[in-house]
């Protein structure tokens, strides 16, 4: 359910709590005892299995310290529908015997520790309603408690959960002091589950701070312990910052290796919740590599399992990354139709960081229609909250949202003010994906001073990196600024050169495929949303027929588009060979009719001239097209359209010639 169990299976805490229970507690001979252990968790193979047998036990329970026992179990594996009502059984059965026990009493100790648990989990219960204060009351009063008792364990967590709060205000200095609280404790009683959830914790926060060195390394201690213990489920949580620190550092390919070791094992201790943030972690790697349609399929199977489970924070994550699918296809509406979904369930959870993205989504998609000022007014505000909480991450977005404003304003110093304190950030955080977008930017501001060398060195610099990551948009984006510089410096070999990236990268992201994926995907959603109102036979029937007639229509299709390729290809190939032959000619008999008239008069000598040094421009113009043209032809990218306006050119310059032959 939350903070109090962290890394504990739920097999292993119920013969904890039931072995202490009869050692202090019970009056069961041991043989009985061993067969009641036995039908509590013997046989358990699953989750529900598990509830089950404790909805019996609690039923079957003839003594309060019992029901306490079986009652601490269902707050560990009951849905939050359920646990708290579990909670308030609790605390209510342990705050009626320390009414009428005392201290003396043998079971004294046993029901203020259970007193005690029921308080963390009321913290718990308000921390995840975001009303941080009474979440930090609560924990502080356990904390009494546990001291009163000696519980160094209990304490050791509650100053974690603590720290956790504090994080997440942004209040890092007390996070770390708390977090460091639980680390003394930890390490003194020797809780090595204890102290890799901490190293981790602490881990996260330092990297929230952009020092990804200092967090990596308490990651990997973490998970030296984890592995060693066989915590599976603090081995989940660890892989996936791991994940997260190669994503940013670019390394795709290890983030992904994390991300998946982390949803096998978060599978593996049924914790939802985890494998919802796999899944969209996964598809946030795909979807900066370009492969739109494999990002759809993890962002929309992350939806689905988040509003299974009614986990709002992770349906608002995952409704803001299917947005930003959908702008890069240029499809506004949609986009903003999902932020505003996703910023209305970060409000309501009061989700700071959640909220501040999605504003600056939504000034991203104003932006993109033109509405600047609107755009600003939400870039502003995302970057006060990101501020307010030390988002170095979002706040370098921001400031880069903010320089992109005043660019298109033409206030181009202000511009590139904002663009350099994204990049100094940026560049502190190690997020090489920002810094290749930023130093791109800034080659844009340049560019529009005409101050070409600066301009092409940070473009430069960013095509390097975006080639070093493989990020498409990164590679396409800063292509397409070298083609102008080096037009504009006359640099026409690698103007060229440019140009053909440029058009390589913006048709592998935007090609009609991906759209179509994307609307497929959408329509999978829905449909599969609907139809769980049938029966699971239906469902899976009809899940196995739509995937295999989208596949063989998909075979289909790709094949009839390679042909379709293939053959136009061919086709402007050989127009292109005709007319090359059919120019070689008319330049011959042009120059035989240049070398006849040698001895007119020096004016017709001059325009005989002139008329041959265009021909000859012409001819190599030609012979860039055709060249170009056979690029494109393995590319697979031509279209009808580009055909026809070269055929007119083509056909202009024929007209225009015909009175030299």
């Amino acid at each position: 359910m939350g903070p109090i169990t962290q890394h504990t299976s739920i097999t292993q805490k119920l013969k904890d709590f039931i072995i202490l229970l009869y050692y202090s507690h019970s009056k069961l001979k041991p043989k009985y005892f061993t067969l009641f252990l036995f039908l509590i968790v013997g046989r358990i193979h699953s989750q529900q299995s598990v509830i089950d047998s404790l909805k019996r036990a609690l039923q079957n329970a003839s003594h309060d310290t019992t029901r306490c026992v079986v009652l601490s179990g269902l707050i560990e594996v009951t849905g939050d529908d359920e646990w708290p009502g579990y909670n308030k059984q609790l605390f209510a059965l342990a705050e009626k015997h320390l009414k009428g026990l005392s201290p003396a009493n043998t079971e004294y100790k046993f029901y203020k520790e259970q007193y005690a648990t029921s308080l963390t989990n009321y913290g718990y219960f308000y921390q995840q309603a975001s009303d941080v204060k009474k979440a930090l009351e609560y924990y502080a009063k356990s904390i009494r408690i546990e001291e009163e008792v000696n519980d160094k364990k209990g304490m050791a967590l509650n100053f974690n959960n603590m720290a956790v709060i504090f994080a997440e205000r942004g209040d890092i200095d007390e996070a770390i002091l708390y977090y460091n609280k639980s680390l003394a404790i930890q390490e003194r009683i020797d809780d090595k589950k204890g102290v890799a959830l901490t190293l981790n914790n602490m881990g996260a926060v330092i990297q929230s701070q952009g020092d990804l060195k200092t967090a990596l390394n308490y990651f990997l201690k973490s998970l030296k312990i984890e592995e060693a213990t066989n915590d599976a489920d603090g081995m989940g949580s660890t892989y996936n910052s791991l994940g997260y620190i190669k994503s940013v550092q670019g390394e795709s390919a290890s983030a992904l290796e994390y991300y998946f070791k982390s949803m096998a094992m978060r599978e593996k201790v049924n914790d939802v919740r985890g494998v919802a943030e796999c899944i969209n972690n996964i598809g946030a790697i795909y979807s900066n590599q370009g492969d739109v349609p494999k990002a759809l399929n993890f962002f929309h199977q992350s939806l689905k399992l988040a509003e299974k489970n009614n986990n709002r924070a992770g349906i608002a994550v995952a409704l803001n990354n299917i947005s930003g699918i959908y702008i890069s296809q240029g499809d506004t509406a949609k986009a903003l139709e999902y932020y505003r979904r996703s910023l209305k369930i970060n409000r309501e959870i009061k989700n700071l960081k959640g909220e501040a993205s999605s504003l600056n989504s939504i000034g991203i998609i104003y932006n993109k229609k033109g509405k600047t000022d609107s755009a600003l007014y939400y870039y502003q505000e995302a970057f006060l909250i990101r501020e307010s909480i030390k988002d170095m991450s979002g706040m370098a977005f921001s400031l880069n949202n903010l320089g992109t404003i005043y660019k298109i304003k033409k206030d181009f110093p202000k511009a590139l003010d904002f663009y350099f304190k994204s990049l100094k950030i940026q560049e502190v955080i190690n997020d090489k994906y920002g810094v290749s977008s930023t130093l791109n930017n800034i080659g844009t501001i340049y560019l529009k001073q005409n101050n070409y060398k600066s301009a092409l060195k940070y473009s430069l610099q960013s095509l390097r990196i975006g080639k070093d990551l493989g990020f498409p948009e990164n590679i396409r984006n800063a292509s397409r600024q070298l083609h102008k510089i080096y037009t504009a410096t006359g640099n026409y070999k690698e103007a060229l050169a440019s140009y053909e990236l440029f058009v390589i990268m913006r048709d592998s992201i935007t090609n009609q495929e991906a759209k179509k994926a994307s609307i497929r995907s959408q329509f999978k959603y829905d449909y599969e949303k609907k139809a769980a109102r049938d029966s699971i036979t239906n469902i899976k029937e009809n899940e196995i027929k739509n995937i295999e007639l989208a596949k063989h229509k998909a075979e289909v299709k790709v094949k009839q588009n390679q042909q379709y390729f293939l053959y136009v290809g061919l086709i402007l190939v050989l127009i292109f060979a005709g007319f090359m032959f059919n120019r070689f000619k008319i330049t011959s008999k042009q120059k035989s009719i240049i070398e006849a008239k040698e001895q007119q008069t020096q004016r017709q000598n001059e325009i005989i001239t002139g008329q041959k040094e265009l021909v000859d421009e012409k001819q190599k113009e030609i012979l860039a097209s055709i060249r170009y043209a056979q690029r494109i032809q393995q590319a697979l990218i031509t279209n009808e359209r580009y055909i026809d306006k070269n055929i007119r050119r083509l056909k202009e310059d024929s007209v225009e010639e015909a009175p030299l032959g």
